[in-house]
């Protein structure tokens, strides 16, 4: 939404003192709900609730976009643990992956070149990391090994 219009959000038009008591707490909820979703400035719209001479409506207004910020807050905690679970999975599947190839190596061909340890664990694509583990079991010589890295 252009920042023109999420003013117009916080006009006067919206903010109608005589007509805001008179819709239900649904629509005002929604009002709300839209409003805070739609990106605007947070303190702005803190400072026309604080604008409102209606004790009740503004009280109502503050409880409900308290609510909402609440909402807000842990429906952002639970993405980011949940986004963060995924990335500490996939980080232990590719170091585990990496691992299994150096060890492979390790066992048919004796002590690795550091390069090509620091190449293994360099990547992050856990299919090119299956592909080398077999690459590494299947390899005649280390130097085969190395064409597929």
């Amino acid at each position: 939404m252009k920042a023109e219009r999420l003013e117009q959000l916080l006009g006067e038009g919206v903010w109608d003192e005589v007509l805001l008591p008179q819709i239900s707490r649904e629509t005002f909820e929604l009002l709300l709900r839209y409003i805070l979703s739609a990106g605007i400035d947070k303190k702005a719209f803190e400072i026309r609730v604080d604008s409102i001479r209606d004790i009740e409506t503004r009280s109502k207004a503050m409880t409900l976009a308290q609510q909402y910020h609440q909402e807000g807050l842990i429906e952002g905690l639970t993405e980011g643990l949940t986004k963060g679970r995924q990335k500490g999975f996939l980080e232990g599947v590719l170091k585990s992956r990496r691992q299994d190839v150096v060890e492979a190596l390790e066992i048919r061909f004796g002590t690795i070149p550091d390069w090509i340890s620091s190449g293994v664990n360099g990547i992050e694509d856990e299919k090119k990391l299956k592909f080398l583990h077999r690459s590494a079991i299947q390899s005649a010589s280390l130097e085969e090994f190395v064409q597929s890295l």
